[in-house]
């Protein structure tokens, strides 16, 4: 690969980057068994810190497993679309106080798990303040089960005012809930793409100057 062609590809994948600046996505995995003898509920809130200096965004939940678990009725905040029966489910951070999807719990399991994709103006974005997307187990009193991160959640992912995302997993004494950042699929082969095209161009391009080699020159008159 030339210096040249190297140089192109860089820049096509520095676009490529930019234009999915703005969504960024996380596997998260709750495993604990005996969670509770009692019924209780998931909740998942995507907040801002600041109504009127936080970006919008939404977060998305896909793809989602349980074991072992016995589901009942979901609990919404105005704005909310989907449920866990009928994905995806849609959280969007600015449409209230608090952003919500809370599904009751009739049976623990002992896992459960789900992609969530964030995206929006807040991802990637600058503003004076963020946003915070929240995972929490909760009792039939809609108290936190001994969480271990902020306000007894499990799971936590701050937007901050720069646009960077912060992911953390916790506790709940009886298990432990795990976040992997996924990469964005469309910036590497999207890059790739790109680079075949270039690349082939300038193959081409050799290939041409080999064969005019030792021909003569036809110079206009």
């Amino acid at each position: 690969m030339t210096r040249r062609l190297f140089l192109i590809f860089a820049g096509l994948l520095a676009t490529s980057i930019a234009a999915q600046a703005g969504t960024i996505s996380y596997l998260i995995t709750v495993t604990g068994s005996n969670i509770s003898a009692n019924p209780g509920f998931i909740d998942m809130q995507f907040n801002q810190a600041n109504s009127l200096t936080s970006l919008s965004a939404t977060a998305t939940i896909s793809s989602f497993n349980a074991t072992g678990y016995a589901f009942g009725s979901p609990q919404t905040s105005p704005g909310v679309t989907g449920s866990i029966a009928s994905l995806p489910i849609i959280i969007p951070n600015d449409q209230a106080p608090a952003n919500f999807y809370t599904q009751g719990v009739n049976t623990w399991g002992s896992s459960f798990s789900f992609l969530l994709t964030l995206s929006g103006a807040a991802v990637g974005g600058s503003a004076a303040d963020g946003s915070t997307f929240f995972l929490s187990l909760l009792d039939n009193g809609f108290n936190p089960i001994a969480g271990s991160l902020a306000n007894g959640a499990i799971a936590t992912i701050d937007i901050d005012g720069s646009g960077g995302a912060t992911a953390q997993g916790g506790s709940f004494g009886v298990g432990t809930a795990a976040i992997v950042q996924l990469p964005e699929p469309g910036n590497f082969f999207t890059s790739l793409s790109m680079l075949g095209v270039v690349a082939l161009l300038h193959c081409r391009r050799l290939r041409r100057r080999v064969t005019n080699v030792g021909k003569p020159r036809q110079d206009s008159i």
